[in-house]
């Protein structure tokens, strides 16, 4: 790994280590949270969508910290081809995913008419007391 300013070589241990200890430390912040608040669906999620950034925020602060070239973390755009590929993958896997679960029985589509049959739930009703279920 080169230095932006010259040809000097740097330790990829150390850098590593760099990388794994921020992490570290802005992970733990977002875990020690959770763990106060017992379950880790507190703050509406927004603890775990922070557990996810650190990585990131880690590299770009190690890139940072070590003076290293922000263009060794690969962030530049790869071309429409991989854009729609990124794009169609996941949809590919969900539409044979579910394709199965249907042809095989192990999924069904909800019977609407057992909507209208139902007992009306707790949430049904209006503030004002009105009741929204259909009968």
């Amino acid at each position: 790994m080169s230095n932006t300013g010259g040809s000097t070589m740097q330790k990829p241990g150390a850098t590593i280590l760099c990388y794994l200890a921020l992490t570290a430390c802005t992970s733990s912040l977002f875990w020690a949270l959770m763990i106060v608040s017992g379950h880790v669906g507190a703050g509406n999620g927004s603890y775990v969508a922070g557990l996810m950034w650190c990585p990131a925020v880690a590299a770009v602060a190690t890139v940072y910290i070590r003076r290293l070239d922000f263009k060794m973390l690969g962030l530049r755009w790869g071309g429409a081809r991989y854009a729609i590929l990124a794009y169609c993958t996941p949809l590919a896997y969900a539409t044979i995913a579910y394709a199965l679960i249907l042809i095989f029985g192990f999924g069904f589509f909800p019977n609407t008419a057992a909507r209208y049959r139902a007992s009306p739930m707790p949430w049904a009703k209006r503030s004002d007391g009105a009741d929204c279920s259909r009968r």
